[in-house]
């Protein structure tokens, strides 16, 4: 295995034991960004900061439980957002389509009214056929 410039720790319990040495001594130093991770060329566990080595790349993937809740909500709030969206659009169709339903309703009406109109003519022309027929045969 390739020799690495950096101190190596046998396991990560010691590199982590190390860091929190670290961390108690470090005199107003920031090293909140220290992590231990593994060194796939030595074999063996090193300090370093998160933002370069491959575990940081890694913990990317990784989701807590808290993230996990917020990406819920946030799908929650979206599909909420959507089917607003949806019904406003829902909303608009029936408005730009209001015009034509009453236009349709005032037609079938009218439709409703003639027939009505053309069965009260035919009932009437049938009682004076009636009358008719019945006056000449009452004579």
């Amino acid at each position: 295995m390739a020799a690495c410039t950096k101190i190596r720790f046998a396991n990560e319990r010691e590199a982590l034991d190390d860091l929190r040495r670290l961390r108690r001594s470090s005199h107003g130093r920031d090293i909140r960004t220290l992590q231990a991770y593994y060194c796939p060329e030595c074999g063996g566990f090193h300090l370093g900061h998160a933002y370069k080595t491959s575990r940081a790349i890694a913990s990317l993937t990784r989701v807590t439980n808290a993230e996990w809740r917020h990406l819920k909500n946030r799908a929650a709030d979206l599909g909420r957002q959507i089917a607003k969206d949806d019904a406003r659009a829902a909303r608009r169709k029936v408005a730009e389509l209001a015009p034509v339903i009453a236009a349709d309703q005032i037609w079938l009406r009218a439709i409703e009214d003639a027939r009505d109109y053309h069965r009260e003519c035919a009932a009437a022309l049938n009682r004076m056929i009636e009358e008719h027929f019945a006056s000449r045969s009452g004579k």
